[in-house]
């Protein structure tokens, strides 16, 4: 089984441009691809090798070309580009129409992130509460195959010690993960999946499988739910939660400009709880995750997120009996 990001080829200008690139052709034992097609990324230093940045700027390309191949699907997450016909229906208005072609097809690719960042926590929760599931450097394709671009922060690292990606280093200490942290990116397994010439991703056959029997998702995320599930902060009632309500061209008309959409992944995500009734929304969500995360340092010792490590990565000295205070028991029983 393989799975490939295969492009629809959108107009010319927008989002790609790769479409006014020549065409070159190489010896393949030379030249670019040859380089490509031979890499040595083993690498004891501390600093990458040419061969690791080669790989790094291959894995790039494959995002890349899925953000095109998202972002120009043609109703994707309910999303048309016959909006643009809708809106302005004017032949004189072409400029209009470009302009919003490419508003819909970012809100595409943003809604696609919403999602990987989403799988992203299923993938970490299931690793920290389930250490007989820790990866090897093979087993955590898992999360690569799909190009989940959660973890792009580890990925988009070359040197720790210069561009630390903190809250995943932060994660990795207060859960006792740092066998995960030390592992690294697997570039050498990564680039293996990797076509040097068309930067088609194909996964072993096995993968997929043994991805969706783990974390319980499904391999590729655009045939994923078109719908979120999360619990009611407030009754913890399961809500069924839209990522978009800008599914309709007149959401998307100049005289509208201050409706900015109520599903997950828009500005003014609102739902009311069919339960409890209370207003669902980013801000309480954020202060359930706050208050989980006092009952977390009262109940279980774990350390709040961003009291591990200051800027530089360096430890903070800073005891847990003085984060364990009346104010946080208080908002942890709350």
């Amino acid at each position: 089984m393989s799975v490939t990001t295969s492009l629809t080829r959108p107009e010319k200008g927008l989002l790609s441009p790769a479409e006014s690139r020549p065409s070159y052709t190489t010896d393949p034992k030379h030249g670019l691809f040859g380089a490509f097609s031979d890499l040595k990324t083993a690498n004891a230093s501390d600093k990458p090798t040419p061969a690791q940045c080669l790989a790094h700027l291959t894995l790039l390309e494959a995002f890349y070309r899925l953000r095109e191949h998202v972002a120009t699907t043609d109703g994707l997450y309910g999303i048309y580009d016959r909006f643009r016909e809708q809106v302005w229906p004017s032949e004189d208005s072409n400029s209009k129409r470009t302009e919003l072609l490419l508003k819909l097809r970012e809100k595409r690719w943003a809604i696609h992130v919403t999602k990987a960042e989403r799988r992203y926590g299923t993938w970490w929760r299931k690793i920290r509460t389930d250490r007989s599931s820790m990866p090897g450097q093979h087993a955590l394709l898992g999360i690569y195959e799909n190009f989940d671009v959660g973890w792009e922060r580890d990925m988009l690292t070359f040197d720790k010690d210069t561009l630390p990606p903190l809250d995943y280093l932060d994660d990795c200490i207060r859960y006792g993960l740092l066998p995960l942290w030390n592992a690294g990116l697997p570039l050498a397994t990564i680039d293996s999946c990797i076509d040097n010439r068309t930067f088609e991703y194909r996964a072993g056959d096995d993968a997929p499988d043994h991805f969706q029997t783990t974390f319980g998702l499904v391999w590729n995320s655009i045939d994923d739910s078109q719908t979120l599930f999360l619990h009611c902060p407030h009754c913890r009632q399961p809500v069924q939660i839209a990522w978009t309500t800008l599914t309709a061209a007149d959401f998307w008309r100049e005289s509208n400009l201050e409706n900015h959409g109520h599903g997950f992944t828009d500005p003014d995500f609102k739902m009311q709880c069919p339960g409890c009734r209370v207003s669902i929304t980013h801000e309480a969500l954020r202060t359930q995750k706050f208050r989980n995360d006092c009952n977390a340092l009262v109940e279980k010792n774990l350390p709040m997120p961003g009291t591990i490590l200051n800027n530089k990565a360096q430890a903070l000295s800073i005891s847990l009996s003085s984060l364990d205070s009346p104010l946080t028991r208080r908002l942890a029983s709350a």
